[in-house]
């Protein structure tokens, strides 16, 4: 996205017919995904006299619209930069502010593939480090759709085998979860004993 395009906002037009001042909704903070095009922002208030004027900001953007209405749209593709401006809304002597909160999708860029040439006591480990997600996703590691065996120890978004048994052989798969979705990984682990060596006779 060009950094230096502007953000709009679109003021709608307010409805009902206002009698004493009341706070029928409050400006929330919103949660809005990487990619959307378009987050609206509400403050719905009443009273009586004047229409009330919305002065809605979302970073150094602010709009004003005499007698219009309550809700404003903000209208832009949505990027992770976005995440924590704050939205204010001033109506009469009332400030509202709240928070733009941006959510991705959880990826990991070289998630972990089937591994079958493996010895016993030899070590082993397997990342799913996420490259994407925001917020930071959460990793739950399971070894044949149970909890790890004895000698396997998570680390985080890593697994690690000092020294691999016959036990450890099976599926592993690592589960990253966050607000915006979850994602899960699978790939089979083979361990061997190793060959015993070659025994050779006749020799003086």
């Amino acid at each position: 996205n060009d950094s230096s395009v502007e953000y709009q906002l679109i003021v709608g037009v307010n409805t009902g017919v206002p009698v004493n001042l009341t706070i029928f909704k409050p400006l929330e903070d919103v949660t809005a995904r990487v990619g959307d095009e378009e987050v609206l922002f509400s403050v719905v208030v009443a009273k009586g006299g004047s229409p009330a004027t919305y002065a809605y900001t979302f970073g150094s953007v602010s709009v004003t619209i005499s007698g219009a209405g309550p809700y404003a749209t903000l209208v832009r593709s949505v990027e992770l930069a976005d995440d924590g401006k704050e939205v204010t809304c001033l109506v009469y002597s009332m400030l509202f502010t709240a928070y733009l909160r941006v959510i991705d999708d959880v990826d990991v860029g070289n998630p972990p593939s089937d591994d079958l040439d493996n010895f016993v006591a030899d070590p082993k480990s397997f990342s799913c480090q996420p490259t994407m997600g925001t917020p930071q996703p959460s990793v739950d590691w399971y070894h044949n759709g149970g909890p790890l065996p004895e000698g396997v120890v998570a680390s985080g978004f890593s697994i690690v085998i000092a020294s691999m048994e016959l036990a450890h052989k099976g599926m592993y798969q690592c589960l990253l979860t966050n607000e915006a979705n979850s994602v899960l990984y699978s790939w089979a682990l083979d361990v061997r004993e190793p060959k015993a060596p070659e025994v050779v006779t006749g020799l003086s």
